[in-house]
Protein backbone atom coordinates (compact mmCIF):
# COMPACT_ATOMS: atom_id res chain seq x y z
CA UNK A 1 0.00 0.00 0.00
CA UNK A 2 1.32 3.58 -1.20
CA UNK A 3 2.01 5.79 1.69
CA UNK A 4 -0.39 9.17 1.74
CA UNK A 5 0.33 11.89 -0.04
CA UNK A 6 -0.65 13.95 2.54
CA UNK A 7 -0.05 13.54 5.90
CA UNK A 8 -2.93 14.44 8.40
CA UNK A 9 0.06 16.35 11.04
CA UNK A 10 1.05 18.50 8.05
CA UNK A 11 -2.08 19.55 6.98
CA UNK A 12 -3.71 20.56 10.31
CA UNK A 13 -0.66 22.75 10.47
CA UNK A 14 -2.13 24.38 7.70
CA UNK A 15 -3.77 27.69 8.78
CA UNK A 16 -6.66 26.70 6.41
CA UNK A 17 -7.39 23.38 8.14
CA UNK A 18 -6.59 24.13 11.67
CA UNK A 19 -10.10 24.34 12.82
CA UNK A 20 -10.07 20.25 12.10
CA UNK A 21 -7.21 19.60 15.01
CA UNK A 22 -10.01 19.16 17.43
CA UNK A 23 -11.49 16.02 15.10
CA UNK A 24 -8.18 14.10 15.46
CA UNK A 25 -5.23 12.85 13.53
CA UNK A 26 -6.51 9.49 12.79
CA UNK A 27 -10.23 10.27 11.66
CA UNK A 28 -8.49 13.24 9.73
CA UNK A 29 -6.07 10.86 8.44
CA UNK A 30 -8.84 8.60 7.30
CA UNK A 31 -10.60 11.15 5.40
CA UNK A 32 -7.26 12.26 3.75
CA UNK A 33 -7.03 8.43 2.28
CA UNK A 34 -10.29 8.43 0.89
CA UNK A 35 -9.92 12.14 -0.71
CA UNK A 36 -6.80 10.54 -2.22
CA UNK A 37 -8.61 7.80 -3.61
CA UNK A 38 -11.18 10.38 -5.37
CA UNK A 39 -8.18 12.60 -6.90
CA UNK A 40 -6.10 10.09 -8.78
CA UNK A 41 -3.17 11.55 -10.05
CA UNK A 42 -3.22 10.56 -13.58
CA UNK A 43 -6.68 13.16 -13.85
CA UNK A 44 -6.03 15.75 -11.20
CA UNK A 45 -2.02 16.13 -12.49
CA UNK A 46 -0.07 19.03 -10.74
CA UNK A 47 -3.24 20.03 -8.88
CA UNK A 48 -3.77 16.59 -7.51
CA UNK A 49 -2.93 17.62 -3.61
CA UNK A 50 -4.73 20.92 -3.90
CA UNK A 51 -7.81 18.85 -4.91
CA UNK A 52 -7.09 16.54 -1.88
CA UNK A 53 -6.96 19.23 0.51
CA UNK A 54 -10.62 20.89 -0.59
CA UNK A 55 -12.07 17.22 -0.61
CA UNK A 56 -11.25 16.34 2.53
CA UNK A 57 -11.86 19.83 4.04
CA UNK A 58 -15.03 19.43 2.55
CA UNK A 59 -16.09 16.45 3.62
CA UNK A 60 -14.69 17.37 7.15
CA UNK A 61 -16.49 20.30 7.38
CA UNK A 62 -19.63 17.80 6.74
CA UNK A 63 -18.55 15.93 9.69
CA UNK A 64 -18.52 18.61 12.21
CA UNK A 65 -21.98 20.06 11.05
CA UNK A 66 -23.71 16.74 11.37
CA UNK A 67 -22.10 16.05 14.64
CA UNK A 68 -22.77 19.42 15.65
CA UNK A 69 -26.87 19.28 14.54
CA UNK A 70 -26.37 22.02 11.93
CA UNK A 71 -28.57 20.73 8.78
CA UNK A 72 -27.59 23.08 5.47
CA UNK A 73 -29.97 23.59 2.83
CA UNK A 74 -28.24 25.71 0.01
CA UNK A 75 -25.20 27.33 -1.20
CA UNK A 76 -22.59 29.08 1.23
CA UNK A 77 -22.45 32.55 0.05
CA UNK A 78 -20.27 34.00 2.38
CA UNK A 79 -18.56 32.81 5.49
CA UNK A 80 -16.90 35.69 8.40
CA UNK A 81 -15.43 34.26 11.53
CA UNK A 82 -14.52 37.01 13.98
CA UNK A 83 -13.51 37.07 17.52
CA UNK A 84 -15.58 33.47 18.30
CA UNK A 85 -18.65 34.34 16.54
CA UNK A 86 -19.74 32.92 13.37
CA UNK A 87 -21.80 33.77 10.75
CA UNK A 88 -22.59 32.35 7.82
CA UNK A 89 -25.31 32.86 4.93
CA UNK A 90 -26.57 30.84 2.27
CA UNK A 91 -27.67 31.79 -0.98
CA UNK A 92 -30.39 29.58 -3.39
CA UNK A 93 -30.16 25.66 -2.48
CA UNK A 94 -28.92 23.56 -4.81
CA UNK A 95 -31.02 20.04 -6.33
CA UNK A 96 -29.25 17.23 -4.93
CA UNK A 97 -29.68 15.89 -8.54
CA UNK A 98 -27.29 19.12 -9.17
CA UNK A 99 -24.93 18.14 -6.46
CA UNK A 100 -24.87 14.95 -5.17
CA UNK A 101 -22.19 15.31 -2.96
CA UNK A 102 -23.11 18.82 -1.97
CA UNK A 103 -20.19 20.77 -2.75
CA UNK A 104 -22.21 23.73 -2.73
CA UNK A 105 -22.83 23.51 1.05
CA UNK A 106 -19.62 24.32 1.96
CA UNK A 107 -16.70 26.79 0.66
CA UNK A 108 -14.03 24.16 0.28
CA UNK A 109 -16.61 22.04 -1.67
CA UNK A 110 -17.22 25.31 -4.09
CA UNK A 111 -13.74 25.57 -4.28
CA UNK A 112 -13.17 21.82 -4.89
CA UNK A 113 -15.83 21.88 -7.46
CA UNK A 114 -14.45 24.74 -9.67
CA UNK A 115 -11.16 23.23 -9.24
CA UNK A 116 -12.83 19.45 -10.84
CA UNK A 117 -14.05 21.57 -13.45
CA UNK A 118 -11.22 23.18 -14.61
CA UNK A 119 -9.70 19.72 -15.57
CA UNK A 120 -8.77 18.78 -18.99
CA UNK A 121 -10.44 15.06 -18.86
CA UNK A 122 -11.19 13.41 -22.15
CA UNK A 123 -11.50 9.87 -22.94
CA UNK A 124 -11.95 7.11 -20.58
CA UNK A 125 -10.96 7.24 -16.82
CA UNK A 126 -10.51 4.19 -15.46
Amino acid sequence: MPLPMIDATDYLGDSRYQQFSSIGTDTVQAVLVDAEQDCPIGVWGDRVLRGIKLLACHRLTQQQNQQAGVAIAGSVSSLNVSQGSQSVSFSGGASTAEDPEGYASTVCGQEFAKLYKGLAVTGFVI
